[in-house]
């Protein structure tokens, strides 16, 4: 077996392979090549959401970038914006529980092949930048039932 081979190349100084690598040497120096890059990251990443309670600022980086998500599309889906993710990822402020929650969600959501929970995340953020610019609502009763005057 190959000695532990320190693995940064996912932003995160602590993980270390005891196998599935091999060192080589290259015209630029010594190189690695990592076999199966995507499964060792579906593995980092599964660990990480599944099995960790609270996430440093890096390790919440790794997920966003796993995920295929910007600050700005994270922030939306927890309604916080691009900033505030950043100062997340920065460590200068923990990642609330339910924004890490939302998360978990999104990534067990699209591992069992679903997006049904995004696409609701995102409905419920554009309800609720439509309710926050509203200013006031009128309806009618026709005798029976009750229905929404257009604004004009």
């Amino acid at each position: 077996m190959n000695e532990l081979f320190k693995y940064t190349g996912c932003g995160l100084d602590y993980i270390y392979l005891a196998g599935g690598y091999e060192i080589k040497e290259t015209p630029f120096g010594e190189g690695v090549t990592i076999h199966n890059l995507e499964g060792l990251h579906d593995a980092i990443m599964n660990d990480l959401v599944c099995n960790k309670p609270n996430w440093t600022g890096a390790e919440l980086r790794f997920i966003r970038k796993e995920l295929g998500l910007t600050q700005k599309s994270l922030g939306m889906f927890v309604s916080r914006d691009a900033q505030t993710v950043a100062l997340w990822e920065k460590d200068k402020q923990p990642v609330p529980e339910e924004s890490t929650n939302i998360i978990r969600g999104i990534y067990l959501s699209r591992k069992n092949g679903s997006v049904k929970l995004e696409k609701m995340l995102i409905r419920i953020n554009d309800l609720d930048r439509q309710i926050s610019h509203l200013k006031k609502q009128a309806y009618t009763s026709d005798g029976e039932n009750w229905h929404t005057i257009k604004a004009a």
